[in-house]
């Protein structure tokens, strides 16, 4: 039968075409429009290396958007990392803000985080930093804890200012309605790979409320990537491998 050989290569182009997608948000207090790359789930290992980033460095700079953010698995976790295995993301010609996630731990967060550097990233890592007129934090609050567990209480977050604009980073779509309620405008999220194939997109939906998609409530935002990368089949069905560009609007005002 050739029904699986053609679904297997279906599912490999897939998996390594990028695809940029746009989304206009509309922001209260925003001081200036801005253009935003987020991109989640590189998984930089024994299966995709130095091609992808070059991949993913051709997109970004091929946007308008002036920063952009990674919201964490850089590395995959099936091979050590060496300081130079990031380098090919020297080449973007904006900023790159990265907050690690769960399988940056695998190989060792510390070595994750040198390779993350030498390649000229900005690792945030519960702390934050300005840029044109936007507060962006990177956090790593995992989905481990218990639902009901109240993270509104954690020092980690004083550093919130409810009237900034507020960009949060966490690689695990949780936790949304209490990052909402602390004044963040924008939480920008991964981990689900959007269930990356068939069967899976129906389990990980299980696991977690938000999978995929663009998510609003009173003009705050979950944003959550389908990933640029792949976890272990390096094939897709079903959902792409995609770079989103946010284009973050003012809202008018009329009185």
């Amino acid at each position: 039968s050739l029904i699986i050989p053609i679904i297997t290569i279906y599912g490999y182009m897939k998996g390594h075409k990028i695809k940029i997608k746009e989304y206009d948000l509309f922001i209260k207090n925003l001081k200036e429009e801005i253009n935003i790359i987020h991109f989640s789930d590189v998984h930089i290992g024994s299966i995709r290396g130095e091609k992808l980033l070059k991949d993913i460095v051709s997109k970004i700079n091929s946007t308008d958007a002036e920063i952009a953010i990674l919201s964490g698995d850089l590395a995959d976790g099936s091979t050590p990392i060496e300081v130079d295995d990031f380098s090919p993301l020297k080449d973007s010609k904006i900023p790159i803000i990265f907050t690690p996630g769960n399988h940056d731990y695998y190989p060792g967060l510390e070595n994750v985080i040198k390779a993350a550097e030498n390649a000229n990233l900005k690792v945030l890592f519960n702390d934050k930093i300005e840029f044109k007129g936007l507060s962006i934090h990177g956090f790593f609050v995992s989905s481990i804890l218990k639902p009901g567990v109240s993270i509104e209480n954690s020092n980690d977050f004083s550093m919130i200012n409810s009237d900034d604009v507020n960009i949060v980073i966490n690689h695990f779509p949780v936790f949304w309605d209490e990052f909402k309620n602390m004044g963040v405008d924008i939480q920008l999220s991964g981990h689900t790979h959007g269930g990356q194939f068939y069967p899976i997109r129906f389990l990980i939906r299980i696991m977690f409320k938000y999978v995929r998609g663009i998510f609003k409530e009173d003009n705050k935002y979950l944003v959550v990537s389908d990933g640029v990368g792949t976890y272990q089949a390096p094939i897709r069905w079903g959902t792409d491998s995609e770079i989103i560009l946010l284009r973050l609007k003012k809202i008018l005002e009329w009185f």
